[in-house]
């Protein structure tokens, strides 16, 4: 289809399977992760060799508003923007709530909530620059552990 597609959180797991159902469409990919840098290489070209699409794996803390500007940046030079993103990337915290640190809770928020907001806010302005575009944000049911009573 020659969409340019984002998927955050794409190393493994449902991100992986999104990025492969893509690009056996025939669109691009750009694929991120946050720390299996060599998984993410190996998953590229794996994409790049079966399907024959262009792909850049970008390998970053995507809770971050300088990483995903830096993201965005090598999106607009490569490909002119990103047609469909995917905000996958999540973590949780296994443990019970009274031992959750307010740090694990800010990186929790961090990750999940304030990566869909940058990334949804650097892909939007090419979006209605091209009249479409579609976001899809996925979540969790995984949980924090409440006290017993």
């Amino acid at each position: 289809m020659n969409r340019t597609v984002l998927v955050t959180g794409a190393s493994r797991g449902i991100g992986r399977a999104i990025a492969s159902a893509f690009a056996a469409e025939g669109d691009r990919l750009i694929i991120t992760c946050s720390r299996s840098e060599q998984e993410l290489l190996n998953f590229k070209k794996e994409l790049e060799e079966t399907f024959h699409t262009e792909v850049l794996a970008s390998v970053g803390d995507i809770s971050s508003f300088e990483y995903v500007e830096q993201l965005f940046e090598q999106i607009t030079e490569r490909f002119g923007g990103v047609d469909v993103l995917i905000n996958n990337a999540g973590i949780s915290y296994i443990g019970l709530l009274t031992d959750m640190t307010d740090s694990d809770w800010d990186r929790i928020l961090q990750t999940n909530l304030s990566s869909v907001f940058y990334c949804s806010r650097a892909a939007v302005p090419y979006m209605v620059s091209q009249k479409a575009g579609k976001i899809l944000n996925i979540s969790s049911m995984w949980g924090i552990s409440g006290a017993s009573c």
